[in-house]
């Protein structure tokens, strides 16, 4: 998966009572490249307003998308693939990971640089326990490769995983100039290529 170049960071709420009710999605995404149009202008999500400015931007995609409800989502930049087991928790009903996967084994990541692939076995782990209504892979070849299957067979049965389906799954990030601060762009939303195919949990 490609992440070229965008949804306001909602803090989770109401989920401290002893009923431990779960409620929401939550987004966990690769970290998106830095933009850099010249020497004067330069994006980052490492900001506080380049990560508001890409989680709305995100947000609004995703929604339109039926991918997350409008409200109730949360959303966290991940690092490494090690960011799933700690961030991933079961207040939520959903989750969604944004992530690379590879072309030819049923495998993702979050960092390439250091290859920290993450196979089924290993994420299926972590995720059974938590037992997610859904769970949406969003990287290429997701599906094509096997991994959104093969974890779906390694979660409970009232579970489903969702994965994108063949090719590249790219997100595009779009810019414009900003009304206010002259020289500063601002990141006003993301666009990407959509095809998903959905699996049952099997244990």
């Amino acid at each position: 998966m490609y992440l070229y170049e965008h949804a306001t960071w909602n803090p989770l709420s109401g989920l401290d009572d002893d009923t431990q009710k779960r409620a929401g999605t939550l987004v966990l995404y690769a970290r998106p490249s830095d933009a850099k149009r010249n020497k004067k202008v330069v994006w980052s999500v490492d900001t506080s307003d380049g990560r508001r400015e890409y989680e709305k931007a995100l947000h609004k995609h995703l929604a339109a998308e039926k991918i997350v409800p409008d409200k109730g989502t949360t959303y966290e930049p991940m690092t490494s693939s090690g960011d799933i087991a700690r961030l991933a928790r079961d207040t939520f009903e959903n989750l969604v990971l944004i992530v690379h996967s590879a072309g030819d084994a049923p495998a993702i990541a979050v960092d390439l640089a250091s290859g920290d692939w993450l196979k089924d076995e290993a994420i299926g782990k972590v995720l059974a326990p938590l037992a997610y209504n859904r769970v949406t892979v969003l990287g290429c070849d997701a599906v094509e490769n096997k991994f959104a299957p093969r974890l779906a067979a390694r979660l409970p049965k009232n579970s489903t995983v969702v994965g994108h389906q063949g090719g590249a799954f790219i997100i595009n990030r779009h810019f414009e100039p900003h009304k206010k601060i002259r020289g500063r762009f601002v990141l006003t939303h993301v666009s990407s290529n959509f095809k998903l195919k959905a699996f049952k949990g099997q244990q």
